[in-house]
């Protein structure tokens, strides 16, 4: 099937010049000669691909072009002739065919790489395996960082409570040796007391002693400690009698170790006779006797 964009009229007249050629296409008179061949036919014209169809463009209503106005009816002009007849209009041209439109086949893609080594999922993979890997060096890194700041706090809360409780014994040990400090004060002040106490015991069962042993004619004018258990009297009696007889008491006497006289003076009266008796004596007492502190 031959399909032609001219008009008919060109249609027409390519027939007919087709025509003219079959008609003249008469078997040759057999002669001598070879007959004469026929000319090939002339190759089929082209047939020219579609225009691709243009894709609307969508305008609002306001820019959308307006069909142009219908041409006036032409007016009728007079014939060569001079008669004013109408001539007849030209027949309407026919319209051109034009061939179908080609429906596009799907197309078919086929790729010889395999889907694992395909360039985008590689780099894809790549970049995940990348990302994962960040992903694990923070954790790996934040953690235990993250970790060490939480025993870091504990820790420091601990210590700070520590401290506190340290600085709290530290307050109160003070005070404890403020009171120990006034303890020992109090301690030393109560002994020495109690040697004051024991001594003046001491010197009363001292004196006790002694003044079991004195007779009543003599009486004592000094008396001072020498040692632990020695001492010394100073005494007067009114003759040297009174003073021999004091003397062997002291000797004689339970709570006396020992007795020695040191000195004796006499003082006369103005008439020449003895008026009393002055003498000194160191003694020294057993220890059931007088029992003297030591600090």
């Amino acid at each position: 099937m031959d399909i032609s964009l001219l008009p008919e009229e060109m249609r027409k007249k390519e027939e007919e010049e087709r025509k003219r050629r079959t008609i003249f296409k008469q078997e040759p008179v057999a002669l001598s000669a070879p007959p004469p061949q026929a000319p090939p036919p002339p190759p089929p014209r082209p047939v020219p691909a579609p225009p691709p169809k243009p894709t609307p463009i969508l305008r609002p209503p306001a820019e959308r072009p307006r069909p142009p106005a219908p041409a006036p009816p032409p007016s009728p002009k007079k014939n060569g002739n001079g008669s004013g007849k109408k001539t007849a209009p030209p027949p309407p041209k026919p319209a051109l065919k034009t061939a179908p439109p080609r429906r596009e086949a799907p197309i078919l893609r086929v790729s010889l790489i395999p889907s694992e080594g395909a360039p985008g999922e590689a780099e894809g993979a790549g970049r995940r395996a990348v990302i994962l890997a960040i992903i694990l060096g923070i954790l790996a890194v934040g953690l235990p960082t993250a970790v060490l700041r939480v025993l870091g706090r504990e820790r420091a809360l601990a210590i700070r409570d520590l401290e506190a409780e340290i600085m709290g014994l530290t307050s109160k040990t003070r005070e404890v040796e403020q009171y120990l400090s006034a303890a020992r004060d109090t301690e030393r002040t109560v002994k020495s007391l109690a040697a004051l106490i024991e001594g003046h015991r001491s010197l009363s069962a001292a004196f006790a002693a002694i003044e079991r042993a004195t007779l009543p004619e003599v009486s004592y004018l000094q008396l001072s400690t020498e040692g632990e258990r020695g001492f010394s009297l100073q005494a007067a009696a009114p003759d040297f009698s009174d003073v021999a007889r004091q003397i062997v008491a002291f000797r004689e006497s339970p709570g006396v170790e020992s007795a020695k006289i040191q000195s004796v003076a006499a003082q006369l009266a103005a008439t020449g006779e003895v008026s009393a008796v002055s003498f000194s004596v160191s003694l020294i007492l057993r220890p059931e006797a007088v029992k003297l502190s030591k600090d």
